[in-house]
């Protein structure tokens, strides 16, 4: 049941790209439209910081760079495209689980598995509350902080069951990655 991790990385970032492909709120523009080569080097600079506080910083910045809408957001933006991939990624974690979990026939893989499905409902549910908190006109962004804590830390509890090797093991990292992610970007927009 093992992968090598730049298959599923790759597979992530194609998925990504998918995604913000059909995501309707976006409209096709270069990744840095309108932005001057300062404000780009600027930008990446960003980009560079928050992502190096987070578990992957290399799946971080790509993921970034896969979407289309990153290199026109300011940083309230930046944080609900980061709690949209967070939220694909736990998603596809979630159905990696489910589906491993079917025809697992070890007893004490099926629990972890199932264990995983569980924790990923909270994931989804944080980040749910995490993006409404970030859509409001306030923007509370201390909600957003926690919220994404609280999602890392169930993401981390089903990487740790799983490891690097597997798929789930895989995504849950990556999720655990945004999500921190969200939280960082959350911080910086706190003060």
């Amino acid at each position: 049941m093992s992968i090598s991790h730049s298959v599923t990385k790759s597979t992530i970032l194609s998925l990504l790209i998918i995604l913000s492909v059909a995501n309707p709120t976006t409209s096709y523009r270069p990744t840095y439209f309108g932005r001057s080569a300062a404000s780009v080097k600027i930008f990446d600079s960003i980009l560079n910081r928050i992502c190096a506080k987070t578990e992957d910083p290399s799946f971080c910045l790509d993921a970034f760079k896969h979407d289309r809408g990153t290199g026109r957001a300011d940083e309230a933006g930046l944080c609900a495209i980061t709690v949209r991939l967070a939220t694909f990624v736990a998603s596809n974690a979630q159905s990696q689980a489910v589906s491993f979990g079917r025809s697992e026939r070890d007893a004490g893989l099926k629990a972890k598995y199932e264990s995983c499905v569980a924790n990923y409902d909270v994931v989804l549910g944080k980040l749910d509350e995490a993006g409404k908190s970030s859509a409001t006109a306030s923007g509370k962004y201390d909600e957003v902080k926690g919220k994404a804590g609280e999602a890392n830390g169930e993401a981390a509890k089903c990487a740790a069951a799983f490891g690097g090797e597997t798929v789930v093991g895989e995504y849950s990292r990556q999720a655990e990655t945004l999500a921190q992610a969200v939280g960082v970007i959350a911080g910086r927009l706190i003060g």
